[in-house]
């Protein structure tokens, strides 16, 4: 029975010394940053989730326009 408890003090002072539930949370979080960066800002040869969404904006505003301009030529006729 003592055994038992000495056995569980020593594991929990080792577990609460050596941190690795702290260790691995902090890996994980700076891995899911990176990931974050990269799907957001994009690698070297790939445009990210913004260069992305800033070029499909810049279509649609042109498309728009150009709708209009015809929309409107047509009003006039």
């Amino acid at each position: 029975m003592v055994a038992v408890i000495i056995d569980q003090v020593i594991s929990w002072v080792w577990d609460w010394w050596s941190d690795p539930k702290g260790k691995m949370s902090e890996q994980l979080r700076q891995k899911l940053d990176e990931m974050q960066a990269a799907v957001m800002n994009g690698e070297s040869q790939h445009p990210g989730l913004r260069e992305s969404l800033q070029q499909l904006a810049k279509n649609r505003s042109k498309i728009r326009r150009q709708a209009m301009v015809i929309v409107l030529s047509k009003i006039q006729s």
